[in-house]
Formats: C-alpha cells, sequence, structure tokens
C-alpha cells in the first residue's frame, strides 16, 4: 500500500481526533447554532484550499451532488455534537469506529474497492469488523454516576452544589431520571451519525476518486451543502437556534470556527489520502488515529471518566473495549 497515502490519512485522523476539542470550551453555545457557526468555518477553509491548492468545477450535476454530500454530512454532525455533548468525547469517538465498517461495505459494493481481495481477506475483513463492533458496545455501555451522566458540560456552579450538597433535592432529584438518560442518549446520536458519515464517504469518495474531481474542487463544492443543511437545523423552531446564534459571545463563535478551519484541513488530507488507499481501508486507518487521539484528550485531559460508578471497572471496559476496535480497525487496515 502507497505509504505516503496512508500517512495523509493518519494525518486527518490526528485531526478529526481533536476536532472537538474546541466546543469543548463552550459547552453552553446552542448545538444547532454551534453547529451552523462551525460550518462557516468549514465554507472559509475550502475557500482558502481551493486558492492555494487550484482545481476545477466539472459541471452542475457533480456541484448538486457535492451539495448532497455536504448535507449528508452535516447531518452527521449535528448528531456527533450531540453525542460529545451526552456522552463524552472518549465513548463517542470509540462508537464512531462502527463508520469503518460502513464505508468497508460501501467501498466495496459502491465503489469496487474489494476486487482485489480474496475469500480469505475477505473473512479476516469480517472478524475485523466483528471486534470493531464488540469494542465500541463496550464502551458506550460505561455508565457514570446519576449527578455525572453528560456531567462535563454542567456550569461549574452544578458541579459544586453537587459535590458539596448544596442543592441537592433540587438539583439530584429533579434531574436524576433525566440524567441517567444523558449517556445513553449520547450513544445513540453516536451511532445514527456512523451512518451519515458513511454515506458521506462514500458520496465524497466518488467524486474524487471515480469522477476524477480534484480535492480543493470536491471540497468547494461540499462545503455550500454543509452550510444551507446546518442553517436549515438551526432554523428549525424547537430551541430557537438562530435567536442564540446571534446572542452568543464572540469567542464561542471564534471556537467554532477554528473547528471548522480543523475539519477543513482534515477533509483535505484523508480525500487526498483515499485516493491512494480507498475509503474501505483509508477509513479504518482514520478512525483507529482519531479513537486513540480522541480518548486521549476525553480521559486524559478533560477527565471524562473521573465519576464512574465502578472506576477499575469502568476504566478496564473502557481499554478492553478501545484495544478491540482498534485492533479490529488495524487489522482491515493491514490487508
Amino acid at each position: 500500500m502507497d505509504l505516503v497515502s496512508v500517512g495523509w490519512v493518519i494525518l486527518s485522523g490526528l485531526l478529526f481526533g481533536s476536532q472537538f476539542v474546541p466546543s469543548k470550551y463552550c459547552p453552553d453555545f446552542d448545538k444547532a447554532a454551534y453547529n451552523f457557526t462551525m460550518a462557516v468555518g468549514i465554507l472559509l477553509g475550502s475557500v482558502v484550499f481551493f486558492v492555494i491548492l487550484g482545481g476545477g468545477i466539472s459541471d452542475g450535476g457533480t456541484a448538486l451532488f457535492g451539495m448532497a454530500g455536504g448535507a449528508v454530512w452535516v447531518a452527521g454532525n449535528y448528531c456527533l455534537i450531540i453525542a460529545v455533548a451526552e456522552a463524552g468525547m472518549a465513548r463517542a469517538f470509540t462508537i464512531i469506529n462502527l463508520t469503518a465498517v460502513f464505508s468497508f461495505i460501501g467501498g466495496g459494493a459502491v465503489l469496487g474497492e474489494l476486487g482485489e481481495y480474496s475469500a480469505t481477506e475477505i473473512g479476516i475483513m469480517t472478524g475485523a469488523i466483528a471486534l470493531v463492533i464488540t469494542g465500541s458496545v463496550l464502551v458506550g455501555g460505561i455508565k457514570k454516576t446519576a449527578g455525572e451522566e453528560g456531567g462535563e458540560n454542567k456550569t461549574d456552579g452544578e458541579r459544586e452544589n453537587a459535590l458539596d450538597g448544596k442543592g441537592a433535592d433540587a438539583t439530584n432529584t429533579g434531574k436524576e431520571g433525566t440524567d441517567k438518560g444523558k449517556a445513553g442518549k449520547g450513544v445513540m446520536f453516536a451511532f445514527i451519525s456512523t451512518l451519515f458519515f458513511a454515506l458521506y464517504n462514500v458520496m465524497a469518495a466518488y467524486m474524487t476518486n471515480r469522477w476524477g474531481t480534484s480535492t480543493a474542487g470536491a471540497l468547494i463544492l461540499i462545503s455550500p451543502g454543509i452550510l444551507l443543511g446546518a442553517a436549515v437545523i438551526a432554523a428549525l423552531p424547537k430551541g430557537a437556534s438562530l435567536w442564540k446564534w446571534k446572542g452568543a459571545p464572540g469567542k464561542w463563535h471564534g471556537l467554532a470556527l477554528v473547528q471548522g478551519v480543523i475539519w477543513s484541513i482534515a477533509m483535505v488530507s484523508i480525500m487526498i489520502g483515499w485516493k491512494g488507499t480507498g475509503i474501505a481501508i483509508g477509513t479504518p486507518v482514520q478512525l483507529g488515529t482519531q479513537t486513540i487521539v480522541s480518548a486521549l484528550w476525553g480521559i486524559l485531559f478533560f477527565g471524562e471518566f473521573r465519576k464512574l460508578e465502578n472506576r477499575k471497572t469502568g476504566y478496564a471496559r473502557f481499554g478492553a473495549g478501545a484495544a478491540l476496535a482498534v485492533s479490529g480497525i488495524a487489522l482491515m487496515a493491514l490487508l
């Protein structure tokens, strides 16, 4: 396999695994509003890359296809933003490994990337997929204490009250039922996002690897669809996200823009890598790298697992689950 292409894919994994760090510093920013500002950052990044790298836009059909791909991606990203907020970076990004499974299927069925592999190798790949699913289930099933489900996004005052017992009846009793369901909700949204992301991967790779659209050209077509989709999500009546977007502090918008730019760099990197690896192999390599990086951010830097019901068991489950998932992804990548 082309090691240079693999290097580009690994670089994208490092960036994708780090992209949600800015969002952790503005947890009270409405999710749909944050998604919209991030989309603006993606558009800005795509324009810069188009100017630097160049590339043409072949026809109107390709443009519409690219915009549709962008809309698919932004739906997945909105689900992932919810997943990170509710379940934390470590668990959400481990479940995102399932994107490797669906991209593997899409790369083989739609793009014909598996024709060169033997029946034995495809059997090994099936076993690797089972490892990824098992690892994701192990990590997704880890429970935090009732008062700390999704606790990484509580305000300082709520954390202090939970720790010292002040307002216990108001904070814990009133919200206990809701808090217990947050991690499960986050896991569910993480899984849904994998379906959107796998479809997006197939669409993006079809543009670059089948139609010959340049990397920068593909991104400049995809980004307006991302912005339009984000605007539609933000305009939905529930939550009044557009009003919250207008009233958000400038610092929050800056953080969301940074995430958008990071994403655009990561996307350019992986599309360059896909030209040599395809999505069936490239996506597992990217997600394996991304899982390790995001887990390190979530556990070591943000302390997402400090309030586990049973810390020893929780960390053991996370370690075993992450190891299984990464092992399965690595096995697919090495074939």
